[in-house]
């Protein structure tokens, strides 16, 4: 069966209705194509299907704040249709020009600023969706308030395109300050009990920060170079966003810098943008991600930090994203994950080389989630025709 590229979503639609009535051909889902090393290896030969073509803005009601477009279009093509209103979907997302609105859904991206804003399942009110069966089905609406049922847009957040394929999404957006500007003002410290004092400091701040970074030395190491900034040479860096207005953002940096002042930290240069600059700098052998109580964050850090794992933390969420050492084996992810469990938290091994995949469980789910997942998948995608394998076997 030939690659196809859909224009709409009756022409998928029709598609995917002939197949399951036919051969049943397995599909792999391409937006961007910047996450397909993401996820389990497919389980079947697969054909692809793009959606680059559907990349319209279906519905833009600016006074409403909300916003209707296909999944196809780019995250960059987003964010220049909105802030022409001077209203933004305030989630970091790597790699803007080739990232879709679909993947990110796909895959559940966020960024530092999910601290401040949250995540997607705070601003996706609707969607429509192509299921394994070629059925087209609708959830959540193009207002706020139209929340009635079963809420099957959060359902297909992080489904990794195995249970549907989604075709046009609909956002609640924001508006933005004008002129809109934003700082990071950053602190080192010698340990982490000072930056967690530093952390509780900012829950009684006068600041209103809308991200919260810590990273270990060796990841300030790897960010400097990759940007040819200054090297802080501090065992431990927290960096911290204020964005708004000009005029706020100046007020609230001198608020931030007199509370330091009262901190066992040395105040250094702010960064020039931390937010636009990817972590990690450069495309690793592995990557693990781990969410855990925020509570739990520093422990887990410190433990990390011992095994040579490059470290970056949206702290006040207690997301940790890992860069593990080149030469490091399947055994330092059991290590870690072992670690993250008796924290109360799960790791997710975001990318690896593919014989560990052969070792490793990349997503760290219960057996009970499996079965309610499975039970799911077998509902909207019973002939597992939809990125087979991608989420679990």
């Amino acid at each position: 069966m030939p690659e196809f590229t859909p224009s709409t979503t009756q022409e998928l639609s029709e598609f995917l209705q002939a197949n399951a009535a036919g051969e049943r051909q397995a599909f792999q889902i391409v937006g961007g194509g910047t996450a397909l090393e993401y996820g389990c290896p497919l389980s079947k030969p697969v054909t692809n299907i793009f959606l680059k073509k559907l990349n319209r803005v279906i519905d833009y009601p600016t006074r409403d704040m909300t916003i209707t477009v296909e999944a196809g279009m780019t995250i960059a093509e987003l964010t220049k249709t909105l802030r022409a209103e001077i209203q933004e979907l305030p989630i970091d997302v790597p790699d803007p020009k080739s990232a879709t609105v679909g993947g990110i859904l796909a895959c559940d991206v966020s960024g530092p600023r999910r601290f401040g804003h949250g995540t997607l399942r705070d601003f996706l009110i609707g969607v429509t969706a192509v299921d394994g069966l070629g059925r087209t089905f609708h959830a959540g609406g193009r207002v706020v308030k139209n929340v009635a049922g079963y809420d099957l847009c959060k359902l297909l957040i992080g489904s990794f395109g195995t249970l549907a394929v989604i075709t046009e999404a609909t956002f609640k957006v924001q508006s933005m300050p004008v002129p809109m500007a934003d700082a990071w003002e950053l602190i080192g410290f010698d340990d982490l009990s000072q930056c967690d004092a530093a952390i509780a400091n900012l829950s009684s701040s006068a600041c209103r920060p809308v991200a919260v970074e810590v990273v270990n030395q060796k990841a300030a190491r790897m960010m400097a170079e990759a940007n040819e900034e200054p090297f802080h040479s501090t065992p431990w860096g927290m960096a911290v966003m204020i964005e708004g207005s000009e005029a706020d953002v100046h007020w609230q940096c001198r608020q931030l810098q007199s509370e330091w002042e009262n901190l066992d930290g040395r105040v250094l240069h702010p960064l020039r943008d931390y937010r636009r600059k990817t972590w990690p700098p450069v495309k690793p052998q592995s990557t693990v991600r781990v969410t855990l109580p925020p509570s739990k964050c520093l422990n887990f850090l410190e433990v990390a930090d011992a095994m040579d794992v490059a470290l970056s933390a949206h702290a006040g969420d207690g997301v940790v994203i890992g860069v593990l050492p080149n030469d490091s084996a399947p055994s330092l992810v059991q290590q870690l994950r072992e670690k993250a469990h008796e924290l109360g938290g799960r790791l997710t091994v975001e990318l690896c080389p593919s014989e560990w995949k052969k070792e490793l469980s990349v997503f760290d789910q219960s057996e009970s989630t499996l079965r309610l997942m499975r039970e799911i998948k077998s509902k909207l995608d019973p002939y597992d025709v939809l990125n087979p394998g991608r989420l679990f076997s």
